[in-house]
């Protein structure tokens, strides 16, 4: 494999990867906090 090969695919499995662990925290965050994905935190009441 060439050298610029290598680079792109190394660029591609950080940006996959980050991509998982943003993905990943958002949801974690979401259900900590009990809401779902049709009701947005500004959208959301406390009582």
């Amino acid at each position: 494999m060439k050298p610029q090969g290598r680079t792109c695919l190394r660029h591609g499995l950080v940006c996959l990867a980050i991509h998982c662990a943003l993905y990943g925290y958002a949801q974690w965050l979401e259900e900590a906090r009990g809401c779902t994905s049709s009701a947005p935190l500004r959208a959301r009441t406390r009582t």
